[in-house]
């Protein structure tokens, strides 16, 4: 699902509404949470439960692994597809889009969590992947 973020005039929106977006999500199923920033400035993104960073800025990331404790910088203009494995007992999931947005995964409504004061390092998250060379080029 899509969340595409913006301020106008000071109002956060997603998805050019206000207040949060509420998506259906059963017990146990992957839900894929594209954040997309469309202001000037860069946006924090989290959840109140571990979830993996799948792609960013459209390029998938190489064995992402399990999230918890940090916020992903969405920087202007930029993705960021979130993976969030829904809790097996039923309970709602909250997905900071930013400070004053979020997706409600599941029913019900689950207070916000406070944001991370640690952000993910981008650069060094996930595992390296093999080069792909072709051959004729070089």
């Amino acid at each position: 699902m899509v969340a595409a973020a913006h301020s106008y005039a000071g109002t956060k929106t997603i998805n050019g509404a206000t207040g949060d977006l509420r998506v259906p999500a059963k017990p146990g199923q992957q839900v894929r949470v594209r954040v997309i920033n469309t202001d000037n400035g860069p946006i924090e993104s989290w959840a109140d439960t571990p979830f993996r960073v799948l792609a960013i800025d459209g390029y998938a990331v190489n064995g992402p692994t399990e999230v918890a404790d940090r916020s992903v910088t969405v920087t202007a203009g930029g993705r960021a597809d979130l993976g969030v494995t829904m809790p097996s007992d039923g309970k709602p999931v909250r997905v900071q889009v930013s400070k004053g947005t979020a997706v409600i995964l599941g029913a019900g409504d689950p207070a916000a969590p406070p944001q991370p004061t640690a952000v993910l390092d981008q650069l060094s998250y996930g595992t390296p992947a093999a080069a792909a060379l072709r051959s004729g080029e070089g």
